[in-house]
């Protein structure tokens, strides 16, 4: 779908030419697959042009009380779940759907839990609870959360995010979903982080970790207050990727932005943004890098090389 999608922004930008129309009628020619993930990629967003962002009219729903789904009974829900998540899937919604908790594209919450435990979710993110009489698991679907966890000796506190296990050794860290890597940051006392296949490591306060598919990476250092900026309401990157920066910036800007191109995704990125207004992050990175956005629709922004 990367190269579609690449051609589809090449196609119409402002500077294309004949040669541009030949090369994508070979590339379009070299299998079926290609034709057929353009083509849908062209309806798609032909479509896109009538619709408007449904991560806000979930968010009006719910305060107007009409959004009263939870997880369980979502997955209770037998064949209109399925149709439901069939839907949902298409639209880039299934874990809210199917959340505990969950906020909407510029919403922020902080939520108590059954066990004084307090979260505090950034935009765009959702959660599942699983406690017991044994364990506090909590599931964290998409975005990123804050936790202030209460002791209970009996009962460990764990975040389970893409298959890895942050569990609380103490009482702050942030869990923090972005593309494909997960970090875990700890800001008091200490947290335990496991993935499947890989060593456990120990983190303190003022110390991160990520991981992927590829396993845990390496524990560095942070500034925590830094880490934790936007529950004040800003976004601060230090040599950041581009394509985490986006992943960040789209919790917090009505539609989609996407980057085209896997060179791009690693471009660096700093500064310091009001998350009330994410534009002003586009605006900054087609000054500073070597990119340039392409609307699609109001909804569908690319950021395409310039």
């Amino acid at each position: 779908m990367e190269e579609a999608a690449a051609w589809f922004a090449r196609l119409r930008s402002d500077d294309v030419s004949a040669e541009d129309y030949q090369a994508h009628e070979a590339w379009m020619s070299v299998c079926h697959e290609n034709a057929r993930q353009y083509l849908k990629l062209s309806a798609m967003w032909t479509d896109m042009d009538d619709i408007a962002d449904p991560r806000k009219r979930l968010s009006i729903a719910r305060r107007q009380g009409r959004v009263v789904v939870g997880r369980r009974s979502f997955l209770a829900g037998g064949a209109a779940a399925a149709l439901a998540a069939g839907f949902a899937t298409v639209h880039g919604l299934p874990d809210i759907l199917t959340s505990d908790y969950a906020t909407s594209v510029a919403e922020r919450r902080s939520i108590t839990l059954d066990d004084g435990s307090v979260i505090d979710m950034d935009a765009d993110t959702a959660i599942g609870v699983d406690f017991s009489n044994t364990a506090r698991n909590l599931h964290l679907l998409r975005g990123r959360a804050f936790f202030k966890v209460a002791k209970d000796a009996g009962r460990p506190f764990s975040v389970i995010a893409r298959n890895g296990h942050a569990t609380a050794l103490g009482t702050e860290f942030v869990v923090h979903s972005s593309a494909d890597t997960i970090t875990v940051i700890v800001m008091e006392s200490r947290v335990s982080v496991s993935y499947p296949g890989a060593s456990s490591a120990i983190l303190n306060a003022g110390e991160k970790i990520s991981y992927d598919h590829a396993g845990l990476g390496a524990v560095t250092t942070v500034d925590s207050e830094t880490e934790i900026a936007w529950q004040r309401g800003k976004l601060i990157f230090e040599d950041v990727p581009l394509g985490q920066v986006v992943s960040d910036l789209n919790r917090y800007r009505r539609g989609i932005i996407r980057v085209v191109g896997s060179d791009l995704q690693t471009l660096r990125v700093s500064g310091i943004f009001d998350v009330t207004r994410p534009d002003r992050v586009l605006e900054a990175i087609t000054q500073t890098l070597p990119v340039k956005t392409l609307a699609l629709t109001p909804y569908l922004i690319l950021l395409r090389p310039a």
